[in-house]
């Protein structure tokens, strides 16, 4: 399954939600070795990190209220606690919790189309400018 929601129109920031996808659903099939898997995640976290830098320097620069940036900020860390908790239970367990991993999803898909998107107008306009 491939995740194509390039819905916001910067093209960098779509193609970051895809990659972040695409790596999430490659931990979703199984992968028998802890420490690819441990790796995957590190990896992930990383590239979570540098994406929600890029994206802070939208939300931070754009008309938005304190309140809702502060809340997108939230909702990153959301996202990055609930990477570690899949990573500690994988260090326990030695194996992924799928469930998990698929709630993820479900979680960044909707941060994508419900939060990112109230930068998007003030991004379009800026470029215009």
């Amino acid at each position: 399954m491939t995740y194509d929601l390039m819905i916001l129109g910067i093209n960098t920031i779509d193609q970051q939600h895809a990659d972040i996808i695409a790596m999430l659903e490659r931990l979703s099939v199984h992968i028998p070795d802890p420490s690819i898997i441990v790796s995957a995640i590190d990896n992930l976290a990383d590239m979570l990190g540098e994406h929600f830098m890029f994206e802070s320097n939208f939300t931070n620069a754009a008309t938005l209220s304190k309140e809702t940036i502060a809340a997108h900020k939230q909702a990153h860390q959301h996202i990055i606690d609930m990477l570690i908790t899949i990573r500690d239970g994988v260090m326990k367990t030695k194996h992924i919790n799928h469930e998990l991993v698929m709630e993820l999803i479900d979680v960044v898909k909707n941060h994508v189309e419900q939060e990112d998107v109230l930068y998007v107008s003030w991004y379009k306009s800026y470029r215009k400018s």
